[in-house]
Order: C-alpha cells, then sequence, then structure tokens
C-alpha cells in the first residue's frame, strides 16, 4: 500500500498526494509519515516540519544519552573502587541474593557474565582480563547496567549514587535515592531506545509511557515538567556536556518554533514536548 494509507484516514487534495508522495520517497514510509500529517490534519507543510523537528530532537537526546550512559559507566566503577579496589565484576559477593538466584542451573549474574563476554570478543580485545571492569561495564548494554545497579549491594552503591544523584535530594533516606535514580534510568533507556530506533518522539503512546515511570520533583522549579521534561532535565545535569545539549535543544526549538506554535494553538498537542524547559533555560 501507498498513499492509501494517508488518505484512508485523511482527505487530500491531488497537490497534497503529490506532495506527499514526493517527500515519502525521499524520506520514509507512508506509514511512518502518517503520524505527522494526522497531527496537523493534512497540513503537508507544517507536517514535513514536525518530521524534521521530531528527526532533529531525537539525534540531539540519542546523543546526548550516549554521553550520559558512557559518564554513568565510568562514575559507577570510581564509585566502587573508593569501597574496594579488588571489586571484581563477575563475582557473587558483590550482587544481591536475588541476582545469584539459580534457575535452570544459571542466575541472572551468570548470563550477565556471559553475554559481556561475547560483547567484549566482538571488539577484538586481545586480552580480555586487562581492565576486565570497564570492559565489562563499557560492553554492556544500558539494559544491562540498570540490571547491574539494581542488584549491586547497597555499600557499593553508595559513593557512586552521592556524586551522581544529590541534586536538592540530599536530605532523603540513601534507598529513596536508590530508587529515584533507578527510574531515571529506566525512563532515559525508555527515551533513549525510542530515539536509537526513528520512532516518534511526537507521539502520545510514548509519552503515556514515560508518565507511568514515577519521577520525583528533585529540583522546586521543574515541578511543572512533565515526565519526558524531567527526564531531559535529568540528561542535562547528569553530565559533563551538558551546556552543549542545552545550547542544542533551544536550537532545535527555536528552528521550528513557528510550526510549533502553529500545532499548540490548533491544540495538535499541548505545550509539553520540552516546550517549557525551553522557557526555563532561557531564563
Amino acid at each position: 500500500m501507498g498513499i492509501e494509507i494517508i488518505t484512508s484516514k485523511l482527505n487530500l487534495s491531488p497537490s497534497q498526494k503529490q506532495s506527499v508522495t514526493r517527500f515519502v520517497n525521499k524520506n520514509c514510509s507512508y506509514y511512518y509519515f502518517l503520524n505527522f500529517i494526522c497531527m496537523t490534519n493534512g497540513n503537508v507543510k507544517n507536517a514535513i516540519k514536525l518530521y524534521h523537528f521530531d528527526m532533529d530532537i531525537r539525534n540531539i537526546i540519542l546523543k546526548q544519552s550516549l554521553n550520559f550512559e558512557l559518564q554513568m559507566k565510568k562514575k559507577l566503577i570510581a564509585g566502587i573502587y573508593k569501597i574496594d579496589y579488588n571489586f571484581q565484576w563477575d563475582n557473587a559477593n558483590y550482587y544481591t541474593n536475588h541476582f545469584n538466584f539459580q534457575k535452570n542451573g544459571k542466575s541472572k549474574l551468570d548470563k550477565m557474565v556471559s553475554d559481556s563476554f561475547k560483547r567484549i570478543r566482538l571488539m577484538n580485545y586481545t586480552d580480555i582480563n586487562r581492565n576486565r571492569n570497564e570492559r565489562m561495564l563499557y560492553a554492556t548494554s544500558l539494559g544491562t547496567y540498570i540490571m547491574l545497579y539494581n542488584n549491586l549491594l547497597d555499600i557499593y552503591r553508595t559513593p557512586f549514587i552521592e556524586n551522581v544523584y544529590p541534586i536538592s535530594v540530599n536530605s532523603l533516606d540513601i534507598s529513596k535515592r536508590f530508587d529515584y535514580f533507578k527510574k531515571y534510568l529506566e525512563s532515559i533507556q525508555l527515551t533513549r531506545n525510542r530515539c536509537a530506533h526513528s520512532n516518534h518522539v511526537l507521539n502520545k503512546r510514548f509519552t503515556d509511557k514515560i508518565s507511568r515511570i514515577y519521577l520525583d520533583n528533585f529540583n522546586e522549579e521543574c515541578k511543572r515538567f512533565n515526565k519526558f521534561e524531567r527526564t531531559l532535565y535529568f540528561l542535562y545535569i547528569s553530565t559533563d556536556s551538558s551546556e552543549q545539549y542545552k545550547k542544542d535543544i533551544l536550537k532545535c526549538l527555536k528552528k521550528y518554533d513557528d510550526c510549533l506554535d502553529y500545532c499548540i494553538r490548533k491544540n495538535i498537542f499541548k505545550p509539553n514536548i520540552i516546550m517549557r524547559i525551553q522557557d526555563y533555560w532561557k531564563k
């Protein structure tokens, strides 16, 4: 199916059909473009702008998410070494009983070790045992990193969490900070995967998924942010490359300002796609 995917939802004029066909043939599929053309109720010009905005903002978020992932891996191992410099990532003594529980002769830790060694070998390291803790962490996916973080004994997570998550929560019990950071990791993983696999950020189902994850108000001034905005803001405060990330987002929002303003005025989507974060950063 071609243009019928779109015309089954919207009544388009012959010229609009031609414009959509030309754009889709050069850029994406009709099915992928359907989200944007429906959001603008058949306004092809604004649908194309939304397509490019969605792509640009995804690339910015993805780049920052990768920076976040690398820095969190580095900070986790540095925090562990403050407690025990002899730490070995594949040693069961550093993890919870749940992580070590044997099912069908294999624990979650065993699976993590096996998967990580496969990744390390794919990287063509000649000496797998050299700097093996660092190599394991950098070889793991973000999902595996989250699993590892969740199952480390608290004593090894404490220096790390005090370093990366101190903002306005120092009065909180450390166990709550562990849990809050886990939620941010999950929301960042969801956002990163969405961006990496070219799925729409401008999509209600996606923002609904984010909204199911509890994210605390770590900053009094950010209480009005929705869950997606809080996720983006947490990426901002948690990495050393934050200023460039901020500049890139503001530049992107300015570039598509007329289109986004039109969509908000027409109630195509609420001003919750990082619009409030723009006002906050402009202060």
